[in-house]
């Protein structure tokens, strides 16, 4: 699969904030479209740190090491990982590991086997991708991370799905993973050797100029596998989650309006905590029963949310999100300002103490 600038540049960053080490797996042989000094000058502008000690090999192809492009092995090395293996369908190009993506059950060799899974353009590939993401979980250590680089516009026939960035954060969200990056890439395919593409960070809502005839797009979603991370909450979309009335359940009996006193102590990023021992009935959310509480947060009358959010996402993507855990509510203001400052009026709905 091809592994180009598109993916190698957030991978860098990646790598300038938190190093790469250990075991990589990637998902078909990744044939690198770059050569030694081009790597080096991409690290120099992302602040990535490479290993001096890794002597550059040629690709494995002969069409690419012909024009100077460097080997999948060579790559990983200088990014620093110990071991690189190659998960595909068949021991097509020498993957070591066969495997189909679409099964439904993981087998135990490959249970919890690798820091690093690389999809850099195979997802579109595998029918069942709730089976697919279920796999890559199964196949990290808790730490590990997954890189995905999918196909998003203008890829017709290369695959049986492009994908919208929102599928990776409504998933990786509502499965409580952390997000670490989440870009839209514009660039053309033919001209990926020689130029640098256009990088946009995702955010919901967000619009890009769309791509000319001879440009596609990409996503590329760098995430964290983390002690309580699942792979099979299936998620709503974000848009329709953040349309107000789109999922207003009938609220329980007994809820009592109640207001929030600031000071409210911040919790890192866009979380604040506000303690609600004294004022709400019902026990928070908790490991065993993460849906539980059924408290409302309101920002000057209008109801915030989603609730159940993952600590997590709070603090990085906050927009309204929010948690009752125990007894304290994690919690976001609409537009992450500060609740202490921002001269809004912030109130429960809870069963009272």
């Amino acid at each position: 699969m091809g592994f180009g600038r598109p993916v190698a540049f957030p991978l860098l960053r990646e790598h300038a904030r938190r190093p790469w080490s250990g075991h990589a797996i990637c998902l078909g042989r990744a044939d690198v479209h770059f050569g030694h000094e081009a790597l080096l000058k991409m690290a120099g502008l992302t602040g990535a740190r490479l290993d001096p000690g890794v002597a550059p090999t040629p690709s494995h192809r002969d069409d690419l090491a012909a024009r100077g492009c460097i080997s999948d092995r060579s790559l990983f090395a200088a990014l620093g990982f110990a071991r690189l293996s190659t998960l595909d369908l068949s021991n097509f190009e020498g993957a070591e590991i066969q495997f189909d993506l679409n099964s439904a059950e993981l087998p135990a060799s490959l249970q919890q086997v690798c820091d690093a899974v690389f999809d850099h353009g195979t997802m579109e590939h595998v029918f069942h991708v709730p089976h697919f993401f279920a796999n890559v979980h199964g196949m990290l250590k808790v730490g590990g991370r997954v890189v995905h680089c999918s196909p998003t516009a203008n890829w017709i026939d290369h695959g049986f799905y492009m994908f919208s960035p929102t599928l990776f954060l409504d998933f990786y969200e509502a499965n409580g993973w952390r997000v670490h990056a989440l870009e839209i890439v514009r660039f053309d395919p033919q001209k990926q050797d020689a130029e640098t593409p256009f990088f946009a960070r995702y955010e919901p809502g967000v619009r890009i100029p769309p791509p000319s005839e001879h440009e596609s797009f990409l996503t590329v979603c760098i995430a964290e596998k983390l002690e309580h991370s699942t792979a099979g909450v299936v998620p709503q979309q974000g848009y329709y989650r953040r349309t107000p009335g789109w999922q207003e359940e009938a609220e329980p009996e007994g809820l009592t309006t109640l207001a929030l006193r600031p000071p409210f102590q911040p919790a890192g990023g866009n979380c604040w905590l506000a303690d609600l021992s004294r004022l709400a009935a019902d026990r928070g959310d908790s490991m065993t029963e993460p849906q539980r509480s059924p408290l409302r947060v309101l920002e000057d009358g209008t109801r915030l949310g989603p609730g159940h959010s993952v600590h997590d996402t709070i603090r990085t993507t906050g927009r309204g999100r929010y948690s009752h855990w125990g007894q304290t509510l994690y919690f976001s203001t609409s537009d992450n300002s500060d609740p202490n400052s921002n001269r809004r009026r912030y109130e429960v709905k809870v069963r009272p103490a």
